[in-house]
């Protein structure tokens, strides 16, 4: 999700040599970029068809870029800019993935008996370690379907960092009309989100049996979207009947596209990626995003091993990627 605000970052750094001369005509065009849905779209399917065709074959990295163009329209993202005459950088702006299942699921009245249900839950496992908690659980038990379940987690918990930038959304958005359901949901989605920070805070040792499937022995990371975005994904791909190398692959692309570009420094890994990774929490996003986009297809068969694909990366990126779709 955050690949949006780091590629409108990006173009402005690589827009900084002639931004000294030209500030206010370049601020004015990348505005103009990221208020188009269109040219917004356009640039980050472009990011992930490259990764599509640097590591795949031909068919297969036409499979790939297909997918993607359903991906992205399955991601839904509506961005809000401020009006403001001033200069603006893209920190300054809130969005929100998966825009109208959002807002659907915030107007629907069960939605409450959910968040109700986690919020008590996740509390009452504060108050004593000893009470079993696991929102996935949770959620597939209340909703009766695994891609019900996923489509709420990815969701809700787009964003569990500080930012919310999918709180702020609701909060700037002029057009919205806030049902009396609405408005109970936000408050109680903003108070289960409270909840989860003080449990990555305060307890993080307890993060992993509390927010991931519970057959998941692996340690993954704590930003817990990098897991469930890719996975509502892959199922969704998987339900147009894609294969499972391509459903997989395609939310993969979108997870590594955004952890190569991060990795380097201003626009160098925009088209071209690291020769090799180490950063640990690179590996660490880049294998929850793995493990979720496989989990959506396979459940909990598949091949993971962190230690592996650390070492993989630290010898090669061609080379791991690779490795990790050799047997589908």
């Amino acid at each position: 999700m955050k690949t949006i605000i780091l590629f409108f970052s990006l173009l402005i750094a690589s827009s900084s040599s002639f931004a000294q001369n030209n500030e206010s005509r370049i601020n004015g065009l990348i505005r103009m970029a990221a208020e188009s849905k269109f040219a917004r779209n356009m640039a980050l399917q472009s990011l992930m068809n490259t990764r599509c065709r640097t590591y795949f074959n031909y068919f297969d990295a036409l499979a790939c870029q297909e997918a993607v163009g359903q991906m992205m329209a399955h991601l839904d993202i509506d961005m809000i800019v401020p009006q403001t005459k001033s200069m603006w950088r893209p920190s300054a702006f809130v969005f929100a993935a998966f825009k109208n299942d959002f807002l659907e699921i915030l107007n629907t009245p069960k939605t409450a008996n959910f968040l109700q249900a986690a919020n008590q839950q996740l509390s009452q496992f504060m108050g004593n370690p000893n009470h079993s908690a696991n929102l996935w659980s949770l959620a597939v038990s209340h909703y009766g379907s695994k891609l019900k379940a996923a489509q709420v987690m990815a969701t809700l918990f787009q964003d569990t960092s500080n930012q919310r930038l999918h709180i702020g959304y609701l909060y700037l958005s002029k057009d919205l009309r806030k049902s009396q359901t609405f408005q109970t949901n936000q408050e109680l989605l903003e108070r289960l989100l409270d909840t989860v920070t003080m449990i990555l805070d305060y307890r993080p040792d307890d993060y992993q049996a509390i927010f991931y499937p519970k057959e998941l022995k692996e340690e993954l990371n704590r930003n817990i979207y990098h897991f469930y975005v890719p996975l509502y994904l892959s199922m969704k791909l998987k339900q147009q009947r894609y294969t499972d190398k391509i459903a997989v692959m395609a939310p993969f692309m979108m997870t590594i596209s955004y952890e190569f570009i991060t990795y380097g420094k201003g626009a160098d890994n925009l088209f071209s990626d690291p020769l090799i990774i180490t950063k640990q929490g690179t590996l660490k996003d880049i294998f929850g995003g793995y493990c979720g986009a496989n989990y959506g297809v396979f459940s909990n068969n598949f091949s993971r091993n962190f230690e592996e694909m650390k070492f993989l990366f630290s010898r090669s990126t061609n080379l791991a990627i690779s490795e990790l779709f050799r047997y589908y």
